[in-house]
């Protein structure tokens, strides 16, 4: 730029308004020298060559030739964007220097940039729009599209026409022999006359709808700390040496009081509902096993208001090394309970001695099911299915209880917890994985043959069955930080996602339960909460046996379960 006190050599310019004008005195004189800050007008190195091609007097500009001038611009990084300088260019100002012979005419040039460029972008847009209008009629002239089709050009009239013409071709198709020949086209033109819309096959999520704080809940993967009584619609929750019996109507009221296990230094690991009375089990870690009644415990409670500790019923003392991992009621007589001990042993335990009649828990039959720790459990008539620490899954005959016969060995690649017996289908189970197997297998029980598997991306803690639906509840443990998940709701076989429970932050679920109707669940977190979800809308229609097609994933299993094409219907 030249300097203001120079006088003359502002006369001398041939347009003194217009600080591009160069002068004519300094023409032929080094870059560095004519006056002008080249700091304003020059393109960084960084930037794309598609800014240098923004307008048409950029095109013979060199980007060779801009390297002398590198090393001495002082053009800050931030200003190394593209974009930055498409802006500058569209506001007129900023232009770049050429480096070649210095030319007046491109100064002239600059002056009516704005004009010329503006010209330039409304010849663009008109192009394009021409184009656009060009490439809509090629397609509508392709699919033989009409104005007089047009949805735009709605009339009621031609509705009423095209309607009574799509009757008249659905009577004319109805006559037609060929349209008797399958039902179920005839049954896709209903749906379509009709406007029956496919349903929705997103997943969607669901909140709890009620969190119990559970102080001192157990952070522990091989405890089992919560049961749903399926008489009285109670909830038993342990809580480290104490156990409470929760309901919706009484609140909390408390089981085993926190001295009876502490002064021994000891703590309950599992809890268990009697599915046909009142009675109460629970374990402890140094082997214990403790008997409670429901209605004993409430008139204890309301007679001395929970001050006073109520005693257990029966106390069987077993070798302190082997804690108790897990409690399951055997339908035997109604009287007697399988546990699963942390040495791998079973016990089967008759609460009532059947010579006198009275409580008198006694040890029946006992057997090594695992070489570690029993994590799960659960009985399907005479088969139990015990999971364990040592990466599988065992089945056991106890027809005859005191010489138990092992059918199968279930093999997973972690700690088999969740296991779980289809209740729809008797010979269909379940097992899960833990933390380094992650999968969800299913297995014909009266074979051990493996149907299908899926992989899941979290470590499982529970299955549960619905007993209305073809669908189970898989609850997740540690897994999958940045996607989180508390539990998910599968169909079966096709083990499709329809219903999940994410948490913003990693929480792991310990243990479940179901509500006696099986339309809600409860999860023992590790964040020292009980959430309740309902995950079924409670239903009367209770599928007791289902034979189908695809149950087994092999047409020898279904004919041995009894399933084939001319028997395809529920049995309910």
């Amino acid at each position: 730029m030249p300097s203001i006190d120079n006088k003359s050599k502002i006369k001398s310019r041939g347009n003194s308004n217009d600080p591009f004008t160069p002068d004519r005195t300094t023409v032929n004189l080094p870059l560095d020298r004519r006056g002008i800050n080249t700091l304003d007008r020059f393109i960084p190195h960084s930037t794309s060559q598609k800014a240098y091609k923004a307008s048409s007097y950029l095109n013979k500009f060199s980007y060779e030739d801009t390297k002398p001038l590198e090393d001495s611009s002082r053009t800050p990084q931030r200003l190394s964007s593209p974009e930055f300088f498409t802006d500058l260019e569209r506001t007129n100002h900023y232009s770049s220097l050429p480096s070649e012979e210095y030319n007046p005419r491109v100064y002239d040039s600059l002056s009516n940039g704005s004009q010329r460029s503006t010209r330039i972008r409304k010849t663009k847009k008109y192009k394009k729009l021409k184009q656009s209008k060009t490439h809509r009629k090629n397609i509508a002239n392709s699919l033989n599209l009409t104005s007089n089709t047009s949805v735009l050009q709605f009339s009621e009239s031609k509705n009423i026409s095209q309607q009574n013409d799509f009757k008249n071709q659905m009577s004319k198709l109805q006559n037609s022999n060929e349209f008797h020949k399958n039902e179920q086209d005839l049954q896709y033109y209903k749906d379509i006359s009709s406007g029956h819309n496919r349903k929705a096959t997103r997943s969607k999520s669901v909140m709890p709808f009620r969190v119990l704080d559970a102080r001192a809940l157990r952070n522990d993967f091989y405890t089992n700390l919560i049961d749903w009584s399926l008489t009285t619609n109670k909830v038993l929750i342990g809580l480290g040496a104490s156990v409470y019996m929760w309901s919706e109507r009484s609140g909390a009221i408390p089981v085993m009081k926190h001295n009876i296990l502490a002064d021994r230094n000891d703590f309950v690991t599992c809890v268990s509902f009697s599915p046909y009375n009142g009675a109460i089990v629970i374990g402890s870690k140094n082997g214990s096993i403790f008997l409670y009644d429901q209605k004993i415990c409430i008139e204890h409670y309301s007679k001395y208001n929970g001050l006073a500790a109520m005693q257990p019923l029966y106390e069987l003392k077993k070798d302190t090394s082997k804690g108790i991992a897990c409690i399951k009621w055997y339908n035997q007589n109604h009287q007697c309970f399988i546990v699963g001990a942390e040495s791998g042993e079973i016990y089967i335990v008759d609460v009532i001695d059947p010579l006198t009649d009275k409580i008198n828990m006694q040890i029946v039959s006992q057997f090594q099911a695992q070489s570690q720790q029993v994590c799960g459990m659960l009985n399907n008539d005479t088969i139990v299915a015990v999971g364990g620490n040592d990466n599988c899954c065992t089945l056991w005959d106890i027809s005859c209880s005191t010489a138990p016969i092992l059918k199968y060995i279930l093999k997973h690649s972690a700690a088999v917890k969740a296991v779980a017996f289809c209740p729809w289908s008797k010979s269909l189970l379940a097992t899960g994985g833990g933390s380094k197997d992650k999968t969800l297998k299913f297995w014909h029980s009266p074979t051990g043959t493996l149907i299908k598997e899926y992989k899941t991306s979290s470590q499982i803690t529970s299955l549960i069955w619905s007993v209305n639906y073809r669908q189970l509840v898989v609850t997740f443990g540690f897994g999958d930080v940045d996607n989180p998940l508390v539990l998910t709701v599968y169909t079966y076989p096709d083990l499709r996602e329809i219903l999940y429970v994410k948490t913003p932050t990693p929480l792991r679920v310990l243990s479940a339960a179901h509500s006696p109707d099986c339309s809600s669940i409860c999860v023992a977190m590790n964040d020292e909460t009980i959430r309740f979800y309902e995950i079924w809308h409670g239903s009367s229609d209770i599928i007791n046996e289902y034979h189908d097609k695809g149950v087994y994933g092999s047409d020898i299993i279904e004919f041995m379960e009894g399933i084939h094409n001319s028997y395809r219907k529920k049995i309910r």
